[in-house]
């Protein structure tokens, strides 16, 4: 009895002398999906790496498929070293924090960063979470951290194929436990019509000048095979598509599909109030032809691809930092671009010429968009890229 009685007291001891050395952890709860478990994660991740506090690791459902507990240390184990607990859920409570960690008579805290959406749809639903926490995801040194604390420690598929441009389409259907009540009538944005993908994949086959597609469908759906036939009936037979089979689609692969669409060139996903959401490499042109062209000076993003001669009977757009257009050295506007472009295509007397467009690194992916639509608005469908 007095050994037993021994041993708690050193334990007590102990844990109170650990106590004293411990300042102040951070973790993580919440999130339904394994996407909003990343998402949580990588927030409370942020913060640590922003305090140096350290970061206690608590297992979610496919942690154990990543490096999710590079340095940490296990939640179970030290969260009772900490006096008090507080949730971070709220702009005040965030406020609070940083007081907290600057103050050297705070106790000892674990802050649990609770999972709240980034996608202001969601705010709606549940006005309590409505915190948008920014994350500099571009920032190399966290980037790297991150990327440390989330590389996969089983096999990743390469579902693309060689000399195409490779689209990952995520449909999602209320096949992996939403229901019309508790997903699809508050948040009717996450699960658009088939039209919506549609529209998408036409929309990056005439940007990709109608060279050959592979489109791949991540979907939990319970019966892929009709989306898969629904979508070739749509398109012609230079675009491609595949689709997985999988016995319970909602639950297998989660985490190889998650990093299998890393290896696309084209994510189209779903998100509030844009009706083309996707990821492209540079100017999404894999396939198209790239050229150097003389004249005005303007910093082009680099590629390495095939040097084509600009011919005399080539129509030449510039497209500024400062937004300014040129066609072969006059400047326009973007409403008299499509006329400039007609007019000197009736000057060249030439059936269909080349449109050469030389757009400034610094220059948005939309802008070139706007620039290539009107130039196919004055029936220019020959289009390429200068770098």
């Amino acid at each position: 009895m007095c050994c037993s009685l021994g041993k708690r007291f050193l334990v007590f001891v102990l844990l109170a002398i650990l106590r004293l050395e411990a300042k102040h952890a951070i973790s993580y709860e919440g999130g339904d999906r394994f996407g909003d478990r990343l998402l949580v994660y990588a927030q409370a991740r942020y913060l640590a790496y922003l305090t140096e506090i350290p970061f206690l690791y608590r297992p979610f459902p496919y942690s154990e498929c990543i490096t999710a507990e590079h340095q940490s240390r296990p939640f179970d184990r030290y969260k009772v070293l900490c006096r008090t607990v507080e949730h971070l859920q709220s702009a005040e409570s965030f406020r609070e924090f940083f007081r907290k960690i600057r103050d050297p008579t705070a106790p000892s805290t674990l802050f649990v960063v609770e999972y709240f959406p980034s996608d202001i749809s969601e705010w709606d639903w549940d006005l309590s979470r409505s915190l948008l926490l920014h994350i500099p995801w571009e920032e190399v040194g966290f980037s790297r951290y991150l990327k440390s604390c989330l590389s996969p420690r089983i096999p990743i598929p390469d579902l693309t194929k060689k000399n195409r441009l490779n689209v990952a389409v995520h449909v999602r259907t209320l096949s992996g436990g939403d229901t019309v009540e508790s997903a699809y009538i508050p948040l009717p944005l996450k699960f658009p019509t088939g039209d919506y993908h549609k529209r998408q994949i036409w929309k990056v086959y005439e940007w990709n000048l109608r060279q050959p597609l592979h489109v791949f469908f991540f979907t939990d759906s319970k019966d892929p095979l009709s989306i898969l036939e629904e979508f070739r009936r749509d398109f012609p037979e230079d675009i491609e598509f595949g689709i997985q089979e999988l016995e319970h689609a909602d639950t297998d692969h989660v985490v190889e599909d998650f990093f299998a669409m890393q290896k696309f060139d084209v994510l189209i996903d779903m998100a509030p109030f844009m009706d083309v959401v996707f990821m492209l490499l540079i100017f999404f042109m894999v396939t198209a032809s790239f050229v150097s062209t003389p004249g005005i000076k303007i910093d082009l993003p680099e590629a390495s691809s095939k040097e084509v001669v600009p011919q005399n009977k080539d129509i030449t757009i510039l497209v500024r930092a400062n937004q300014d257009i040129m066609v072969d050295d006059i400047i326009v506007t973007l409403s008299g671009l499509k006329k400039r472009l007609i007019n000197r295509a009736v000057a060249l007397q030439q059936e269909n010429p080349l449109v050469i467009i030389k757009a400034d690194a610094g220059v948005s992916h939309g802008r070139v968009v706007e620039v290539m639509d009107i130039a196919r608005e004055a029936g220019l469908h020959q289009l390429a890229i200068a770098t």
